[in-house]
């Protein structure tokens, strides 16, 4: 099998261009009250393992120790993917609205 590399600068380029990810993933929220990690930080961490097809929540934490990808998402420091599972939480009190991407 053919090794994988990661293309993200130009994938990301063409998401941002098509899509406008960036701008649609700055308008999520949850319910936290002042959070140090957006929700939109998580948001592009899981895009990111789902895109590259990570098989494990273990695997995008020891990505996310990368400077290249915390640069990518917009986070300040790295993070646990265990905060996936508060912002999901987080997420089931606020009324969400329709999902440009369904």
């Amino acid at each position: 099998m053919k090794e994988r590399t990661h293309a993200l600068p130009c994938f990301s380029a063409w998401v941002n261009k098509g899509f406008h990810l960036r701008q649609h993933a700055s308008q999520m929220a949850d319910a936290r009250r002042d959070p140090e990690i957006s929700p939109a930080t998580v948001f592009l961490a899981l895009f990111h393992g789902y895109i590259f097809r990570l098989t494990s929540l273990q695997q995008l934490d020891s990505e996310l120790s990368h400077s290249y990808l915390q640069q990518w998402i917009g986070a300040e420091r790295a993070f646990a993917m265990t905060l996936c599972g508060t912002v999901y939480a987080a997420s089931i009190y606020i009324h969400w609205k329709p999902c440009w991407w369904m």
